[in-house]
């Protein structure tokens, strides 16, 4: 803030010097000091009338019963072009406005937080009197999930993010492709694409908060319309509908790494607790105390719960094709083997 308040001032007396040059027409201006004065007198009150909120902005919050409709999100651009067919953040269902009004009420009466580990949030309400309303904060992430939760448990929520779940016919789509790393699944098929966007409605449907947590994805699902559009979905680890699929038709190992890619994988338990992203595999084979896992069954089982930003323990995953790859598990995340 020190360094905001010096920008201002330095910049307002600049300008106010060269406007002063540009007028008087001469550089003797510097005795002119009384009218910047005046000005830093009448900015400084502005400045606290709304700092200390006396025309109560911060804390203004219509009534329940007057909200036609309710916003949530990271950033305002869904609240200003909310025509756009695509993820929609406003909510109608009393559950989800109710929510929404009580996670605003909390950050009014809260105004202080502590500096990390903070994320944007956007709350606005279009009012039955045609009024619209949005405030913008930067909130603790804990705080953030602990009502964001419900809100993305619902229905509303999912159909709002997901498009694909306000579809009730799948005929404008021409390609589904699923892959990750190098490898990739391409459904063309009519009976493929019908049967696996039935399973991936059920999937996300089923989708809770906790699995949207964890860094763990194998790629990414893009649904390929006509008219050249596309939709990207994250493929989480924990789409196991989605896999099962893949399963049955023989195209999991087309799809995603799977044990069969790898050599080896080693494990160390990072007790120093260096950030996941520091890791080098050289850091890796220095370590003394580490654990080699080459059995099958055991390699799946690391593959299903890696992940990217846990700092507990870290994963050398080592591929046949003699790439290196470095991620992670939580110790609240972690195969039963693993000590």
């Amino acid at each position: 803030m020190s360094w905001v308040i010096f920008g201002y001032v330095s910049s307002s007396l600049f300008g106010y010097i060269i406007a002063r040059m540009i007028l008087a027409k001469t550089w003797r201006v510097f005795s002119r000091w009384k009218e910047y004065m005046g000005y830093v007198v009448f900015m400084s009150i502005v400045g606290l009338l709304f700092t200390f909120d006396l025309f109560g902005y911060k804390t203004y919050q219509p009534s329940l019963n007057e909200i036609e409709r309710a916003y949530f999100g990271d950033h305002i651009y869904f609240f200003e072009n909310d025509e756009i067919d695509e993820e929609n953040a406003f909510y109608y269902e009393k559950e989800n406005i109710r929510n929404i009004y009580l996670f605003h009420q909390h950050l009014i009466e809260q105004r202080t937080y502590p500096v990390n580990d903070r994320r944007n949030v956007v709350i606005g309400y279009d009012l039955k009197n045609g009024e619209r309303i949005v405030r913008e904060y930067t909130v603790p992430t804990n705080l953030y999930n602990q009502f964001y939760k419900p809100i993305f448990n619902s229905i509303e929520f999912k159909k709002n993010h997901y498009p694909i779940l306000r579809k009730t016919n799948f005929k404008d789509v021409l390609q589904i492709r699923i892959g990750s790393e190098d490898k990739v699944v391409r459904l063309q098929d009519r009976a493929d694409i019908e049967s696996f966007l039935a399973v991936l409605q059920q999937q996300l449907l089923h989708e809770t908060f906790d699995e949207t947590t964890i860094n763990r994805s194998w790629g990414t699902i893009s649904i390929l319309y006509e008219k050249y559009q596309e939709q990207g979905i994250e493929w989480r680890k924990s789409y196991h509908l989605v896999e099962q699929w893949l399963q049955d038709r023989g195209l999991l190992q087309q799809a995603r790494v799977t044990a069969d890619d790898i050599a080896e994988i080693k494990i160390i338990k990072n007790t120093k607790q260096v950030p996941w992203y520091d890791w080098t595999p050289e850091m890796i084979e220095r370590e003394k105390a580490k654990m080699v896992v080459h059995d099958k069954v055991k390699i799946e089982q690391c593959l299903q719960m890696a992940a990217w930003g846990e700092e507990d323990y870290i994963l050398g995953i080592y591929y046949k094709n003699g790439r290196i790859d470095i991620q992670s598990f939580s110790k609240h995340f972690v195969p039963p083997f693993v000590h």
